[in-house]
């Protein structure tokens, strides 16, 4: 049910991304909003049924006695049915910005009487703190600087090379401070709304939500929060020493869904190969233009490339001060490559992508490349290196 779910939402949204072509009306940008949290729903409630179902089936075959099965059954499983799903599907809570959340968070969130309860004004000023800066960064750099502007040709005949670098910077930077603005008022509807509220002792994490079950039979009252439909850290993916924590804390949702729903399915072990697919996929849940394989399917090789540092430089670093300017490097070096690889999504098409990326010499890609090799060197001169644990 699960993988037919995936091959059916996924193959009718790439009709409906492409029907202009079959003389159909083009779909308008809200619908399609819509529309990719509908495909996200869809895929991940049929995956809610087959756990469902087969935690049914492991305490009926068996009379397992397993508390966890049981705490598994009673706390993630759902109540499923036609109207069910409807009411979840077109829920107004993120139907447009997401978050997105399991049919399990809804149904949790529906059937809560003591909602009254939840610590809601505390939850939402820790959130709304960063919306002031965020916001009026935004209004400002719109009014300064666009993507249109970069589409003429004046643009690069009346310009410098340091003045385009420049100017995709403040287009990043403004496409930042969009979504965190964007995506905080979105977490703050649905905290409004008592979505993904639970107790603080059971270790709740961002889509998954309660990972302690056992505490949820307590009485004992430990303070709730809202950790379930946390979807973005603005703080932290701009203080992120590394690619992979920036990436990390970046439409966290999202990314939960992904890791569940596809890369854990993926047929094989290689690293790589299971990141390229999985990108391709969201690649493709974002739209068909060229530009959007070409912005994430850099992300394994920025992957590649930090993964290939550590390993050959940053463990054989033995002071904290050597470490801490190793980390400030990474910092500056990672936000000047999402820069320069969300070119594609900002332009979309692949002779507009590549006009500006030219006009920029490449440096990303080849500076990539460069890092890449000269991290595989440092792993070779020194023989095999084992891979720092992750904390």
């Amino acid at each position: 049910m699960h993988a037919l779910s995936f091959l059916w939402c996924f193959s009718y949204l790439a009709f409906f991304r492409t029907c202009h072509w079959f003389g159909l009306e083009e779909p308008s940008a809200p619908s399609n909003a819509v529309q990719l949290l509908l495909t996200l729903k869809l895929v991940g409630v049929a995956g809610e049924v087959v756990e469902t179902e087969n935690l049914k089936a492991a305490i009926d075959s068996t009379e397992c006695t397993d508390i966890n099965t049981r705490l598994k059954l009673k706390y993630k499983g759902i109540d499923y049915s036609c109207y069910r799903l409807v009411t979840y599907s077109f829920c107004y809570i993120g139907a447009f910005t997401g978050p997105y959340f399991t049919c399990r968070t809804f149904q949790d969130m529906v059937h809560n009487n003591d909602a009254t309860k939840l610590p809601l004004w505390s939850d939402l000023k820790r959130r709304l703190q960063p919306l002031p800066v965020c916001g009026a960064l935004f209004f400002f750099l719109t009014w300064l600087v666009s993507i249109e502007t970069a589409r003429e040709e004046r643009f690069y005949e009346e310009t410098s090379v340091f003045y385009r670098y420049g100017y995709l910077f403040l287009l990043f930077l403004r496409f930042r401070v969009r979504f965190y603005s964007a995506w905080i008022l979105a977490e703050c509807m649905a905290v409004a709304a008592g979505l993904g509220g639970y107790p603080s002792r059971a270790e709740n994490r961002p889509g998954a939500g309660p990972t302690n079950l056992k505490v949820l039979d307590e009485a004992e009252d430990g303070g709730h929060d809202f950790e379930t439909v946390r979807n973005i850290l603005p703080v932290e993916i701009e203080l992120s020493s590394s690619v992979s924590a920036s990436i990390k804390h970046w439409n966290i949702l999202v990314q939960w869904w992904l890791v569940v729903n596809v890369y854990k399915n993926i047929p094989t072990r290689n690293k790589l190969l299971r990141s390229i697919i999985l990108m391709i996929i969201s690649a493709f849940w974002h739209g068909v233009h060229p530009g959007w394989y070409a912005t994430f399917l850099s992300a394994p090789f920025l992957l590649l490339a930090e993964d290939s540092m550590n390993r050959g430089l940053k463990h054989k670093l033995k002071s904290r001060r050597l470490c801490a300017i190793y980390d400030t490097i990474s910092c500056f070096l990672g936000m000047r490559f999402f820069e320069y690889f969300v070119v594609g999504a900002f332009f979309l098409q692949y002779n507009e992508i590549y006009h500006f990326w030219k006009s920029l010499y490449f440096y990303g890609h080849i500076l990539l490349i460069a890092i890449i090799f000269i991290g595989q060197i440092l792993i070779l001169s020194t023989g095999k290196v084992e891979r720092p644990h992750k904390s």
